[in-house]
């Protein structure tokens, strides 16, 4: 058994009741048979296999049991073929309905009587069929999409189905345009890179006094055509050109790439008559399939035609030099291959017959031969921009790059497929992916399908096990699973495999996927099974906790387990263990690594297993906590308190929620309501043990919310009793943070200097990243500039191993640092870095996204680039944060002060005296608010803010100096204020302070 993507024809004969009760019952037992023979005939011809015959209705599936890659376009082709035949047969008396249809199916064991394809598409096939109008094909959306511009296709529309509340998109079929798909279309722009060297070398070639062979070899897909289409922009003026198929299936296929050179050599369409066009070489019309033999034996005919094979070559030749392309040569027949041979023997003039071929294909005549490689890395990308005719995001183009690994054909179809299901949108003069959509195009699937088909029984089972396994994988694995690695060899003559060190690699992504996919799901599971615990007997390394975590895994999918691992739940339950083990240490260790993404992953692939397990919500949390996604956090949290009973773990629970949505407070599109987190608080209070880390994490969030020095202390003690430094660290932070709300810069520096020590005892980065930024907001109350600097530049260097989010909270630290130095031109120059980081981090609300994007506008509007502001705010509001003002708001003053905008700012003030609030932010919320209130002329409320704050030595010392000087009209206060911005190095302030006075 097996999966496949294939594509099935009903066909029922209409008119045959009728017909039927008007004759004796052998007659109409000799029409149905001579209907069978005929449809039978047709459906070989075309490569389909007979399911089976229901009545006067056909079933034919093409693509399976053995894959073809171009099993849409013979289905399309033998369904005219089948109408055409049925009208010979009987003329008007009987029409047919055809329904083709395409899609994954499994194929098993026929059995008498019944289907050997089973599968929605099965079923959509025989629904379109009853659709269609006598006479008449409609097509499937998916066949249409595999087959492109090879059929002429109605406009799509949909027909009720049954089963189908929506009904089903169908194409009538029109005519064939093409035996094959044509490369390209989708809108995607013709490309050509590379190849230079082939290039050069096919021109050389090409420069033949007598006949000659050139042979290009490559992979499906690997470019042989385009750089045939190329040679050909670049041949000398009056180059004869004359290019041939062969074709897989069909009538007339012996000569086919020979009857398309015949045919342009003649000027003939395919439906016009040739035989006036032969007169005197009657023979050639063997070529084209014709009945001109008469009464020659079969010998002596291909003797003829070879003869006059040889004369037209040499036709060609003599008008000067000619290329004869035959493509497809893998095809190419018997009688085709000595043909050519004797012409290359005996033909004369200035020819080069340029044939193109797989590996795989031995047997053709000897000839120059050229070997097509895949394109690098840079080739692919410069491909993709070209086929777009726009750039690509970068992680989007390296994400097709590595998938299509220098094939062409797959790059086409992988943008085909994106831009056909609305994935890549235009953005900014380019091109985005929307979302992580890359799937195997049909198109490659078939292709890829197909090679693996051709391979020995044997071989293919090894090649299965192998995707089984992963995308590399040693003998050794292989061998347990299949009992021998003896086929690596073919795999490797074959091109599917590369052997490298240490271990064996496909040498295709794309192939490991179809091959994987061709497994039947259950026995997928078994046999994910078998290679994890056969790894874990060999290799049971925390290295290898993420390979055994994925296979146990598999292994026991809830979508498939029942089928897998019917009647043997003992093995499905040890399995599952595994699994669960395997699962939790891969993500500890991802944890551990700060691959917060990975061990989400693993976390809720073992959540699928065990739904109902608190303790894995938990972890679900944290590591939702860790990358700052606020709306996951809660619900798994939530859903660990829903799980949970006993009233220590609650507490603990209520404990961290808490703790959580205090410390990270801006992880929520929408700011979250205090009262939820104050009713944590109280929670967690009420049912966590007085001694415990739960009861102290919610003692630290009662003391940030409520400004209760008691709490931090009490906190801090716990700490120290359990000996736990993550939480005396925070209460450290406490306790700095409820030092700054005092205005207590010394205290407060003092306090993160002694967090800063203790910080050599962590090693967890997230953490080391809050100690620096919270040292960096220290070192600037206290004015000291420099060494703020120093801890957001390492708070950076630590982001830049975490997570998106991380990276833009260490972004926001450096540019309200040159806010607050009134470094203009500096925070200017990361605005490109600035909107990369908000990009990268969109999927992860944060109010630094915002922030970032408004100081960027500050720094515009100081330097004087108004447009450039104005876009940059516009980008920020699109964000649709809501409730943050205590965080954005300050900037927002700040660009209306820089703009003069005194409405503007006005309508920002009430609430300021909250802006100090925000402990990362408070020097500089102050300082904006007394320069606000100066020049909204509230001189008292200047007064009693600046009073509080005109603390010798310190950033806001200068600020605080500059409003009472103003309010009180004291010059020699202003005069000092601007000596000491001078003093620390605040020039730009310095120099507002001269505008002002």
């Amino acid at each position: 058994m097996e999966r496949k993507l294939a594509t099935i024809l009903f066909a029922d004969l209409v008119g045959s009741t009728a017909i039927g009760g008007e004759l004796d019952p052998e007659h109409t037992r000799d029409l149905l048979e001579r209907f069978y023979d005929a449809m039978e005939h047709e459906i070989a011809l075309g490569g389909g296999t007979v399911e089976k015959f229901i009545g006067d209705a056909v079933v034919a599936v093409f693509g399976a049991p053995a894959a073809q890659e171009d099993h849409a376009e013979r289905a399309l082709q033998t369904a005219l073929w089948m109408i055409e035949r049925l009208h010979e047969l009987f003329g008007d008396r009987l029409a047919l309905r055809i329904g083709v249809n395409s899609g994954e199916v499994v194929v098993g064991r026929p059995r008498e009587g019944s289907s050997f394809a089973t599968g929605d598409p099965v079923n959509v096939a025989a629904r379109l069929e009853q659709a269609a109008a006598p006479g008449r094909v409609l097509v499937g959306e998916r066949t249409a999409a595999l087959v492109g511009a090879a059929f002429e296709l109605g406009d799509p529309h949909t027909v009720e189905a049954k089963g189908k509340a929506g009904g089903v998109v169908a194409h009538e079929l029109g005519r064939m345009v093409a035996p094959r798909r044509p490369r390209g279309g989708h809108g995607l722009a013709s490309a050509f890179v590379g190849r230079a060297c082939e290039l050069d070398r096919l021109q050389q070639v090409a420069s033949t006094d007598a006949p000659r062979l050139a042979m290009l070899i490559g992979e499906p897909g690997v470019g042989k055509t385009a750089l045939v289409r190329e040679l050909r922009s670049r041949l000398p003026e009056g180059t004869t050109f004359r290019i041939g198929r062969c074709l897989s299936y069909g009538r007339s296929v012996a000569y086919s790439p020979l009857a398309d050179v015949l045919r342009q050599e003649l000027g003939l369409r395919e439906e016009d008559p040739a035989l006036e066009r032969l007169a005197g070489r009657e023979i050639l019309g063997l070529t084209l399939g014709l009945d001109v033999a008469g009464e020659l034996e079969p010998r002596a005919a291909v003797l003829a035609l070879q003869d006059a094979w040889v004369r037209m070559v040499s036709e060609i030749g003599s008008r000067g030099p000619a290329v004869l392309v035959l493509e497809d040569l893998h095809w190419a027949t018997a009688p085709l291959i000595e043909l050519l041979t004797r012409v290359l023997a005996d033909a004369t003039g200035p020819v080069l017959i340029l044939g193109t071929t797989r590996p795989d294909r031995d047997g053709l005549p000897a000839g120059e031969a050229l070997t097509l490689e895949p394109l690098g890395d840079g080739e692919a990308a410069e491909l993709i921009d070209r086929a777009l005719a726009a750039p690509l995001d970068a992680p989007a183009r390296d994400l097709v790059v590595r998938r299509s690994e220098g094939n062409p054909f797959f790059v086409e179809e992988l943008l085909s497929d994106l831009l056909d299901r609305g994935l890549l949108v235009r953005r900014n003069g380019g091109w985005v992916l929307r979302g992580d959509g890359l799937a195997v195009p049909g198109s490659v699937h078939a292709l890829l399908a197909a090679r693996i088909d051709l391979l020995p029984p044997a071989a293919k089972e090894a090649l299965q096990a192998a995707a089984v396994i992963g995308r590399s994988f040693s003998t050794a694995g292989l061998s347990a699973l299949v009992g021998s690695a003896a086929e690596v060899r073919t795999l490797v003559e074959r091109g599917f495999v590369r052997a490298t060190e240490p271990e064996l690699v496909f040498k295709h992504a794309l192939t490991r996927d179809v091959a994987y996919g061709s497994l039947p799901k259950a026995e997928r599971a078994r046999r994910h099974a078998a290679h994890a615990e056969w790894l874990e007997s060999v290799d049971a390394r925390d290295s290898r906790a993420g390979t055994l975590a994925y296979h146990y895994a598999e292994a026991v999918n809830p979508e498939i387990a029942g089928l897998a691992w019917r009647d043997r739940a003992e093995d499905a339950a040890r399995l599952r263990a595994s699994a669960l083990r395997w699962l939790r240490r891969a993500a500890e260790l991802a944890v551990s690594r700060f691959d917060v993404d990975d061990a989400l992953a693993l976390l809720e692939r073992a959540a699928e297993l065990t739904p109902t397990d608190p303790e894995l919500w938990h972890s679900i949390g944290r590591v939702n906590a860790l990358k700052f996604d606020g709306e996951a956090f809660w619900e798994a949290m939530l859903k660990a308190v829903e799980l949970t009973s006993e009233p220590k773990e609650l507490g603990e629970l209520y404990g961290e929620l808490a703790w959580e949505s205090t410390m990270r407070g801006a992880m929520w599109k929408v700011a979250p309501d205090d009262a939820v987190a104050q009713d944590w608080i109280e929670q967690a209070l009420r049912l966590a043990p007085p001694d415990s880390r739960a009861f102290g994490y919610a003692l630290m969030a009662k003391a940030m919310r409520e400004d209760d020095l008691p709490a931090a202390q009490r906190a801090v003690a716990i700490a120290e009793v359990l000996g736990d430094l993550e939480l005396l660290s925070f209460g450290l932070f406490a306790h700095a943070g409820l030092a700054q709300q005092e205005a207590d810069f010394a205290a407060a520096s003092e306090w993160a200097r002694r967090r800063l020590e203790l910080g050599q005892r962590l090693n967890d980065p997230d953490h080391l990243a809050l100690i620096h930024w919270g040292s960096a907001t220290a070192e600037l109350g206290l004015g000291h500039l420099e060494a703020a600097q120093e801890h957001a530049l390492r708070h950076d260097a630590i982001a830049a191993r975490l997570t998106p989010h991380h990276a833009v909270h260490a972004l926001g630290a450096l540019l309200s640092l040159d806010e607050a130095a009134g470094r203009w031109d500096r925070l200017h120059e990361r605005t490109g870095r600035t909107e990369q980081a908000v990009a990268a981090n969109a999927a992860t609300p944060c109010v630094y996204n915002a922030y970032s994007l408004l100081a960027c506008a500050a720094a515009c509007a100081a330097l004087g680039q108004d447009a450039e502001a104005g876009r940059l705010e516009a980008e920020e509001r699109a964000l649709g944060f809501e409730g943050y003002e205590l965080w954005l708001d300050p900037l927002r003053a700040r660009l209306a002060l820089i703009r003069g905008d005194l409405d503007r700012l006005d309508a920002l003030l009430p609430g300021s005296e909250r802006w100090r609030w925000v402990v990362w932010h408070y020097v500089t919320g102050v300082a904006i608010r007394l320069d606000a209130l100066v020049a909204l002329g509230r001189a008292g409320e200047a007064v009693e803010d600046a009073e509080r704050h005109a603390r010798p030595g310190t950033y806001l010392e200068p600020f605080a100096l500059r409003a009472l000087g103003i309010a009180r009209g004291d010059p020699a206060l202003v005069a000092r204020a601007q000596e000491r911005f001078k003093a620390m190095g605040l020039e730009w302030y310095a120099a507002q302070t001269r505008l002002v006075s």
